[in-house]
């Protein structure tokens, strides 16, 4: 079964967080904007792939991207979450309700995006178009557990169908 992020209440005490590729959830106390930029130029962090697709979106003039942060969310696939003004979290995930199933739990907003993806032909930068059905069918599914849950139980009690 895919990952589902466990619930970290240390996120809400923090400016916010960035969660990688691999789930590993980083607290950040910075701006998220300046926490990518710095991220980023640090190229211990990126692979030769990633190195290459920065290089490539630095040179792309493009209207769909316009920060660092932008390029670790919608290409790289990292996640933003969000909590000073509200308790949100950007994705490009194709299976929010079950990445995030705990954070639906405690009515946290899902921002669901389409990953950017590059075409070397053209040297731009794409919606990526997924198709996965089992996948839609197993995330649809929790998204009508978690409905289920809210309408029955009181938030403060929710925590005890966290998966």
């Amino acid at each position: 079964m895919d990952t589902i992020i466990p619930y970290n209440n240390d996120i809400i005490k923090s400016d916010g967080a960035i969660i990688t590729p691999k789930d590993d959830i980083i607290l950040i106390s910075d701006n998220h904007d300046i926490f990518a930029k710095k991220y980023l130029e640090n190229i211990d962090n990126l692979n030769k792939e990633e190195l290459i697709l920065l290089n490539a979106w630095l040179k792309n003039n493009n209207e769909i991207i316009k920060t660092y942060l932008d390029f670790m969310i919608y290409v790289l696939g990292y996640d933003k979450i969000q909590t000073k003004f509200t308790k949100s979290i950007v994705t490009t995930t194709n299976i929010p309700h079950i990445k995030y199933y705990n954070y639906y739990l405690m009515d946290w907003y899902i921002d669901i995006n389409k990953k950017i993806i590059y075409n070397e032909k053209n040297n731009t930068f794409e919606k990526e178009i997924i198709t996965d059905p089992i996948k839609f069918y197993k995330d649809k599914e929790l998204q009508e557990e978690i409905f289920d849950i809210k309408s029955k139980i009181l938030k403060k009690e929710r925590y005890l169908f966290f998966k």
